[in-house]
């Protein structure tokens, strides 16, 4: 008995089993046949807006003089005073009194001078008396016109001649005296201060030295795709391109002009060095580093695009048939965030959604309309 059961007890659950499945089958519902969807991307797009456009290179500088002028002594004597301007290094205007030298000896030198010119004129006035008498006592006894000794000539001649010397004297006294004050020979600024008060200084002696206001320049370092976007020549003269500088301690940017391309390579990078000149009034020291930016030619039928709208030099554009189609771009300047370019058509829609795959001409569903 107990055999019969474990043979019969699994048959039966079999049993049970595929009279429950029949059963499942038979009243399950029939399925119809399913339509496969294909699967079309969602993108954004932004407008092709087609614009003017002026190529803007930022950059640095380093300011340099295009003259260094020697403020010297021209007489000798004791430094008596120097103007501040030349211990700040701040600008001065041309004629300004910018050192003065003990002027004492030269005051002596002056009146000395001026004496001898009184004494001489006075020995030239007694030699014509005298000339004048002796002339006259001559004709009284001959009629023979008198000699050249007897008219005193030689005597009047030197007196002149010595007359001629201290009048040169006083000239030369007083020019000496003017240099005492050394004036400024330009607008500028001082560059360094060679001299201190109280010291003694011989004729030619550095006091300072200036830099022309008109005479600051900015070395530029502009590699060659940057010549090319400025349109400019690797050396020698260019178009007056406007450059914005920024200047420390100023709150507004200085205008300079962009004069020519130098035509000795920067060391270090060797890259090419525009030269940029300030306006006058403007004074930096040498040497120091600026920011600055250099204007350049203003380009019709441009468009700003996004990093993200471009790949390799192309962009993909949505057509009015919502497909997408892979545009050629010419790159005019890359910015920080994106592109300058050209090729595109005003009012294309341009996709700036990433897709991991792109087939020319798929279908993709605009949802930023």
């Amino acid at each position: 008995m107990k055999t019969f059961n474990k043979i019969i007890r699994p048959l039966a659950v079999i049993a049970i089993g595929l009279v429950i499945k029949q059963a499942l089958l038979t009243t399950a519902p029939e399925l119809g046949e399913q339509e496969i969807k294909a699967y079309v991307p969602r993108v954004n797009v932004i407008e092709a807006i087609e614009a003017d456009y002026q190529i803007e290179v930022p950059a640095f500088g380093v300011v340099q003089t295009q003259g260094n002028v020697a403020l010297l002594s021209k007489v000798q004597g004791t430094l008596l005073s120097v103007n501040d301007k030349l211990r700040r290094g701040e600008s001065f205007s041309k004629g300004e009194v910018l050192a003065t030298i003990d002027d004492s000896d030269f005051v002596q030198n002056l009146a000395i001078a001026e004496a001898a010119v009184r004494q001489a004129t006075a020995k030239l006035q007694l030699e014509n008396a005298a000339a004048e008498l002796s002339v006259k006592d001559w004709q009284r006894i001959s009629d023979v016109p008198p000699s050249n000794i007897t008219a005193h000539k030689p005597q009047i001649a030197l007196a002149e001649a010595s007359l001629e010397t201290a009048n040169a004297q006083v000239i030369l006294a007083k020019l000496n005296l003017e240099r005492c004050a050394l004036h400024a020979p330009f607008d500028g600024r001082a560059l360094r201060l060679n001299a201190e008060t109280g010291q003694w200084l011989n004729p030619g002696a550095s006091i300072a030295n200036l830099i022309p206001a008109a005479g600051i320049e900015i070395n530029i370092p502009l590699n060659l795709l940057q010549l090319d976007l400025l349109q400019l020549p690797t050396s020698g003269k260019c178009q007056a391109l406007e450059v914005s500088v920024t200047i420390p301690n100023m709150s507004q940017a200085v205008r300079a002009k962009l004069v020519r391309v130098s035509d000795q390579l920067e060391q270090g990078t060797r890259m090419n060095q525009a030269v940029a000149v300030l306006p006058v009034g403007i004074n930096v020291a040498p040497q120091t580093y600026l920011e600055l930016s250099v204007q350049g030619p203003t380009i019709s039928g441009t468009f700003k695009l996004p990093a993200i709208a471009v790949n390799n030099n192309r962009a993909q554009v949505v057509n009015e048939k919502s497909t997408l189609h892979e545009v050629e771009l010419s790159i005019i300047q890359q910015l920080k965030d994106g592109f300058i370019v050209r090729g595109l058509k005003s009012q294309q829609k341009i996709n700036i959604t990433p897709l991991s795959v792109f087939v020319p001409g798929m279908d993709v569903e605009v949802v930023n309309k």
